[in-house]
């Protein structure tokens, strides 16, 4: 049958194109089709949103490194001092120099101020050009001083400040502890005519000598030089090692005075 409302050619009670009822046929009525209905949505929405459960805080993983990096620290100055206070303590006990003195003339009677008795401290003894002195670890030995206007060296000449000169000692050194250690130059303390005074670097060989600065294996030696710009008149160098700069531990010092050079 033809659709009334669209025209179309179907087979049922109601049009399948437009839902239009099928026209009445032999005096049967055509129900009406069913109203279309929605299906309802099952989802309400909430009265009030959900409440959210706030972050919790960011722990910070490394929170109490500085606490422990300050104890690690104290321990390790703990440590180290006591280190030293044991090897300046056994400094004093088994350190002696290597070179002899002459023992000093007993006193007479009535030699002594009116006074008293004398309490001032002896002064160190003091070593000079071919003699040797001693720590626990080091011996070393003076073995010439030199003084140069210029210093030829086979790359560059050397040259001190203008009205200066250098002068150069020359040494050997023995690492007489059981271990291998440094010597390091810097660890020396030197005065010209009592005035603290800098060692001065050079960048070449003096004599074949290198600078005196490096490793030494335990009971092994190393020669070398150090060099200072001193004036025209100089009249003394004093020059002592340094084994412990923290305690400020020194070997006997050598002095060095014009009359002294070898060459």
């Amino acid at each position: 049958m033809k659709c009334s409302h669209c025209g179309r050619e179907f087979q049922g009670g109601f049009c399948p194109y437009c839902g239009a009822p099928a026209p009445e046929q032999d005096g049967t009525p055509v129900p009406p089709a069913p109203p279309y209905s929605q299906p309802a949505s099952s989802y309400h929405p909430p009265s009030q949103p959900y409440p959210q459960a706030p972050y919790p805080p960011k722990k910070g993983r490394w929170k109490g490194w500085p606490a422990l990096l300050i104890v690690l620290i104290v321990l390790f100055v703990i440590g180290g001092l006591v280190s030293l206070f044991d090897r300046a303590k056994e400094g004093e006990l088994t350190s002696a120099p290597a070179y002899s003195r002459a023992p000093a003339a007993p006193s007479e009677p009535g030699d002594e101020p009116s006074g008293g008795p004398s309490t001032a401290p002896s002064s160190r003894p003091t070593a000079a050009v071919g003699q040797t002195v001693t720590d626990e670890t080091w011996a070393i030995s003076l073995t010439g001083a030199k003084v140069y206007d210029r210093i030829e060296d086979k790359y560059l000449p050397m040259e001190p400040e203008e009205g200066k000169q250098y002068l150069i000692l020359f040494f050997d050194v023995q690492n007489i502890s059981a271990e291998d250690e440094y010597f390091n130059y810097f660890n020396f303390e030197s005065y010209v005519d009592g005035y603290s005074s800098q060692i001065s670097l050079l960048l070449g060989e003096v004599d074949g000598y290198d600078a005196l600065t490096g490793n030494v294996a335990a009971g092994k030696k190393r020669k070398g030089y150090l060099a200072w710009e001193v004036d025209p008149g100089w009249q003394e160098l004093e020059v002592a090692y340094k084994e412990n700069s923290w305690t400020g531990e020194k070997t006997d010092a050598f002095v060095v005075t014009p009359d002294q050079l070898t060459g």
